[in-house]
């Protein structure tokens, strides 16, 4: 299977590979080698990015918190928007010809400051006369049809996918930082070895300290599941007291939680198949009709209903890079010899058609 080819958005706000065109080290040097050496068809976008940070001054960037979130906010809207495109990309060779920069000047203006942002915060910190004390529960949520990036106290990163909620308090204070997920969400987590980071959802807590990994954690809909980026994580039950059992998983690794959780299985994962969302890729992977017509209600904010029997086993699998809903209904219709119809937001599918 062809390698996902990462954009220079993908770079330009990943914190380790910030981190290592700042102060390269011999281990990030060496991880940063191999990385390129496994995925030779994001090279353009590898340096691409290094040249534009190696160029950025961060400490001119005085912002607020709420400054720093929209602007994350553009950033994932101009990557994930769902528009409609029927041509592969042509292959292109990386040269900083003005011409390249006219195409992309906008969206490259709007990472330089994203990460100068994030930068700063990581740098200054927060001032005195932010600090408040942990009292206020914030809740974040993301919309059917949207999603919605931020930045936690501590300067972590959260992506929720559509439908999907955060909650955590004002201030992380004591040994800990918690947040509580409903849904899905991909977390790049500031490095503290002083203070765990607890992502609680379903009865499950996955704890670490600082990396990257993804949540899915959506109610009635399959197990949850939490995919390794990078570092560390390890994950337990906080349903049963007398379980101790704890489940470390590690970089390409996938946990699926099973009722029985020293039962759960952990293997390795397609990254697109778990972080594609984030880039505005719809996945099926064997999916059921009740597992696609959650996903599909989510991602364009409609109600689906099905005329006909249901409980067929139809282990739908497909990906969709910013498609429209009729493209992926069309592709359903050709697949499972199904009809559709489409009024406004209602879609209503028929089964058990006759040839």
């Amino acid at each position: 299977m062809k390698k996902d080819n990462h954009d220079i958005a993908y770079f330009l706000t990943n914190r380790s590979f910030v981190t290592w065109v700042k102060n390269p080290n011999p281990d990030s040097n060496y991880f940063w080698k191999k990385w390129i050496e496994n995925n030779p068809q994001s090279r353009e976008s590898f340096y691409a990015a290094k040249a534009t940070i190696e160029r950025i001054d961060f400490k001119k960037a005085n912002v607020t918190e709420k400054d720093k979130e929209e602007v994350l906010n553009k950033i994932l809207q101009n990557s994930t928007s769902k528009e409609i495109s029927f041509e592969k990309p042509q292959k292109r060779i990386f040269k900083l010809h003005r011409t390249v920069y006219g195409g992309v000047a906008a969206a490259i203006v709007i990472l330089i400051v994203s990460v100068s942002f994030l930068n700063q915060y990581n740098n200054e910190g927060v001032k005195e006369s932010e600090i408040k004390t942990q009292s206020a529960l914030i809740t974040k949520t993301a919309e059917r049809g949207k999603q919605k990036a931020m930045f936690l106290p501590d300067g972590s990163k959260v992506i929720l996918n559509a439908g999907s909620s955060l909650s955590y308090y004002e201030n992380f204070t004591g040994d800990t930082r918690e947040v509580t997920l409903v849904g899905e969400a991909y977390f790049d987590v500031t490095h503290n070895p002083e203070k765990k980071f607890i992502v609680k959802s379903n009865g499950i807590a996955t704890v670490v300290h600082g990396t990257s990994f993804n949540v899915k954690a959506y109610p009635n809909e399959g197990p949850l599941s939490v995919a390794l980026e990078r570092g560390s994580v390890a994950v337990q039950s906080l349903l049963h007291k007398s379980d101790s059992t704890t489940i470390f998983i590690k970089p390409g690794e996938k946990i699926i939680v099973e009722e029985q959780f020293e039962n759960s299985l952990v293997d390795e994962f397609n990254y697109i198949e778990e972080f594609g969302w984030k880039d505005g890729i719809l996945v099926f992977k064997d999916a059921g009709i009740e597992e696609f017509i959650g996903k599909l209600e989510r991602w364009y904010n409609v109600d689906i209903s099905v005329v006909g029997r249901n409980d067929h086993d139809w282990e739908i699998n497909g990906m969709f890079k910013k498609q429209s809903l009729q493209n992926v209904l069309e592709s359903l219709e050709f697949a499972r010899k199904v009809k559709y119809t489409i009024k406004e937001n209602q879609i209503t599918i028929y089964t058990d058609l006759k040839n």
